[in-house]
């Protein structure tokens, strides 16, 4: 009989369980104001929601957890959606942390901590002398339980993935000879904004020759152009990301023959993300095919960085697929696999989709995987 998927309260165990083996009474789980594209959130991870300001979590060897949000605005979104029973709101959320620490101190409780790193200098240091200068950093086996997604934190990147194709589609109505790609990201960005997605990190370039993705700057495309996408955007606190290849009109069939090697590449990396399977088998997979077509010496930087990476807020898990990781790969992860390319015959192209692994292996979240497209003038 399969495994059920997680949930916030099986997770919550998982981490009670590793405080235990580590010996540690309480933890907290910090987030400061900072949210990067590909950071573990500790906060959401356990609460279920992502906080425009510092919060944090105070979970209990008995299970129980209470969460402190800033700023108070954030309380009723915290009472309504968060799992957790137990939520306050701080205007001063350094000075509420110091009380919390003052007080775990007093008790002369084991302290674990983790997300320390995402706060200030000021504020870490000052955790650190509150604590006795021993900090636990928990970190390390608090990553190694959270791995695996939520049902919710699932259906979140399926959402996210609709959105980010939306504005895929969007950008292929609108690109044209003397649009810009600043003007072009602007338009895509606010429609996948009224679309649901609370975040983005997206890039988005084009030339006739591309050596990388970049971000978007003042070009004007013209015709034969390469237009690369990446768009990651992010529901309730959960990002996905597509890799996108178009052509601004027609062009020579080594375009299409070249991203092909590409689309096999994927799929050759979805066969092998499956439960047992490790990074490094994935990265194998996909650049196979590459090196058979005689690619091998593009398969590594500069001419490429990974072959795929987790999607914060939550785990990030198995992080960045290099081919000297050797991360396990389990279900419930939900990565991007991409077998971005530079081509001397094509210029860099894009091709990517995230995926969720599940018994039976990994499962596209696209509804339309990626392909060469072509622009009509």
């Amino acid at each position: 009989m399969d495994e059920p998927l997680m949930d916030m309260e099986a997770r919550v165990r998982c981490v009670v369980g590793a405080m235990e083996g580590a010996g540690i009474d309480v933890l907290i789980a910090l987030q400061g104001d900072v949210h990067a594209f590909q950071s573990t959130d500790a906060v959401a991870l356990l609460s279920g929601l992502r906080f425009r300001g510092p919060s944090f979590v105070v979970l209990g060897a008995d299970g129980e957890a209470t969460l402190t949000v800033s700023p108070p605005s954030e309380l009723d979104r915290a009472a309504r959606l968060s799992p957790l029973s137990k939520a306050r709101a701080a205007a001063d959320i350094h000075k509420a942390l110091a009380t919390c620490v003052e007080d775990l101190s007093a008790a002369s409780a084991r302290v674990g901590v983790v997300g320390l790193d995402t706060l200030g200098y000021a504020d870490a240091l000052g955790i650190e002398k509150m604590l006795g200068g021993s900090v636990r950093r928990f970190d390390a086996e608090f990553g190694r339980v959270t791995v695996r997604k939520t049902a919710q934190e699932i259906a979140n990147a399926e959402r996210a993935t609709r959105i980010a194709e939306q504005g895929y589609a969007l950008m292929l109505d609108l690109a044209k000879p003397g649009i810009s790609e600043l003007d072009l990201a602007t338009e895509m960005c606010c429609a996948m904004a009224t679309a649901g997605a609370d975040d983005n990190f997206l890039m988005l370039s084009a030339d006739r020759h591309n050596r990388a993705v970049r971000p978007p700057g003042s070009r004007r495309l013209c015709a034969g152009d390469i237009i690369l996408c990446e768009i990651s955007p992010a529901f309730n606190g959960q990002f996905s990301q597509i890799c996108r290849t178009a052509m601004v009109g027609p062009g020579a069939e080594v375009y299409a023959a070249k991203y092909a090697l590409l689309q096999r590449s994927f799929q050759n990396g979805m066969r092998a993300a499956r439960p047992g399977a490790t990074v490094s088998d994935i990265v194998e997979a996909v650049n196979a095919n590459l090196i058979a077509a005689g690619y091998r010496e593009f398969c590594v930087p500069p001419h490429m960085r990974a072959r795929g990476h987790g999607l914060g807020f939550g785990s990030i898990a198995p992080g960045d697929l290099k081919q000297e990781s050797g991360v396990p790969i389990e279900r419930e992860m939900v990565f991007v696999i991409h077998p971005n390319q530079y081509m001397p015959e094509t210029g860099y192209m894009m091709c990517g989709d995230p995926v969720v692994i599940t018994e039976a292996g990994a499962r596209n979240l696209a509804a339309q995987p990626a392909s060469f497209d072509h622009i009509a003038l």
